[in-house]
């Protein structure tokens, strides 16, 4: 009579247990370079591919290199053409040793303008580190995103 009991009677069995899901594949994104998050792109739960733009970093600092750097080519490329228009005019008032000097300063702002097109490149890679991008494909798996990176400072490695 037990054993037809327990058969035929339902009895509600509840058992609890400590646990956690995990993906299979987990990746953490670190900051390349310090800054200031100011646009984030991706959302709880978004679908991403590898290479999508996750959150985007903005570095005062930086801005003002770049804007400085760009000036500086620009002056020194005005100047570049301001002495060969000098050279090229057909001047007998310009003195061989004003020539000279001329020239010289031609050859200096080139050399000028090429380290600054250098230094521009080095400043555009920088801010490139700016944009923090998803490794591989996947999920994004943490919550409230906006709310927690939006207006935060980060600083190189953190998470």
């Amino acid at each position: 009579l037990a054993l037809a009991a327990m058969i035929l009677i339902p009895i509600d069995f509840d058992m609890e247990g400590k646990g956690s899901l995990k993906p299979v594949v987990e990746r953490n994104i670190y900051a390349h370079t310090d800054g200031q998050v100011v646009d984030v792109r991706a959302k709880h739960n978004d679908m991403v591919k590898a290479g999508d733009v996750l959150a985007v970093l903005e570095k005062k600092e930086l801005s003002v290199e770049i804007a400085d750097t760009r000036g500086k080519i620009a002056q020194a490329v005005k100047s570049l053409a301001t002495n060969r228009h000098v050279l090229s005019l057909d001047n007998s008032t310009l003195s061989p040793t004003d020539r000279r000097r001329i020239e010289a300063e031609l050859v200096e702002t080139e050399q000028t303008i090429k380290n600054l097109r250098q230094q521009e490149a080095i400043l555009a890679e920088r801010a490139k580190q700016l944009i923090c991008t998803s490794p591989i494909d996947g999920v994004v798996t943490t919550w409230d995103v906006e709310n927690t990176l939006r207006s935060r400072p980060i600083q190189t490695g953190q998470v």
